[in-house]
């Protein structure tokens, strides 16, 4: 996009108790334009997005992924052109990347299901959220990996041991060593059904060999699509923030005390890849937002519709 970038490690603060999250919010969303944070614990990155004066964008945390989700269903589009009547199953651990994925299939009309073992499912709670949403379809959690893969056109898997799981990770290979996405459980999806892992894989754990490295495997389109998705993210969050700034002065400092005002969107509004969009898409934040993941309006429907033809490489 043209833009210079910082990185900013854990000796400059962040989480390390040298500053409040208050303080080093306020201060460092008076450097930049937008904020992108990795963090071990999902309240922190709450606490950020609470203070500071411009988008927060959720990178990763313990609780969910949703940069991720973007890039997934993205590729997804591009694999079978439309998200119409296309599903994915997750094999494995209901973990962040799981979760972000089932808020975007139900927000975005895409049948969802997961297997995993008893206890590692995400609460009812989360399904209950879920099922609330205008455009939720079929969503399934079972213990039965062939029955979550059946006619799934998507088949997804993630390590058994996320971060801050380190410590479980010998009893997490015993316990989902019937969950590995391998040829055999493949071979009960669609068969024009895809291959996808976030990664780093680890192979003849999740996921064998031969279905890594075979031909329905998209993970390194997938892995492109995260670049692709990041910056229609960030291109649509800029130019939100400077259209607020528009009626109230072009100043630096003026736009920063505006970055999260409304505006309904005209196609203009939208640039590079995500311009087709037009007004279908009020707010990204609807699918990619720091905090309120799970929000149940429609403002997301069609996020991807095209994106394969018309997104900037």
């Amino acid at each position: 996009l043209g833009g210079p970038c910082l990185f900013l490690a854990d000796d400059v603060g962040w989480g390390g108790g040298r500053e409040s999250i208050e303080v080093f919010a306020r201060v460092l969303s008076s450097y930049v334009d937008v904020i992108v944070v990795r963090a071990k614990a999902h309240t922190s990155v709450q606490d950020l997005a609470r203070y500071s004066k411009v988008p927060v964008i959720n990178g990763l945390t313990d609780h969910s992924h949703p940069c991720q989700a973007l890039a997934d269903l993205l590729t997804i589009e591009e694999r079978f052109g439309t998200l119409e009547g296309q599903t994915v199953a997750f094999i494995g651990d209901a973990n962040n990347v799981a979760r972000s994925l089932a808020v975007g299939c139900a927000k975005l009309g895409v049948d969802f299901a997961i297997a995993g073992p008893k206890g590692y499912q995400f609460e009812p709670e989360f399904w209950e959220r879920l099922r609330k949403e205008p455009d939720a379809r079929q969503l399934l959690a079972t213990e039965d990996p062939a029955e979550a893969v059946r006619g799934a056109t998507a088949v997804y898997t993630d390590v058994w041991a996320s971060m801050g799981q380190e410590a479980e990770q010998a009893e997490r290979q015993r316990i989902f060593a019937p969950y590995q996405g391998d040829g055999r459980l493949m071979a009960k999806a669609n068969p024009e059904a895809i291959f996808l892992h976030c990664l780093p894989a680890h192979r003849g754990e999740e996921v064998s060999a031969d279905v890594m490295d075979g031909p329905q495997s998209l993970v390194i389109e997938q892995a492109e699509n995260r670049l692709h998705a990041q910056k229609g993210l960030l291109s649509w969050l800029l130019v939100r923030a400077l259209a607020g700034s528009s009626d109230r002065g072009s100043s630096h400092g003026t736009h920063r005390n505006h970055s999260h005002t409304k505006k309904e969107n005209s196609p203009g509004d939208l640039p590079g890849c995500f311009g087709f969009l037009g007004s279908r898409l009020r707010s990204v934040e609807q699918l990619a937002d720091t905090v309120h993941e799970e929000r149940s309006d429609r403002e997301v429907q069609g996020f991807f519709h095209r994106a394969v033809t018309e997104q900037n490489r």
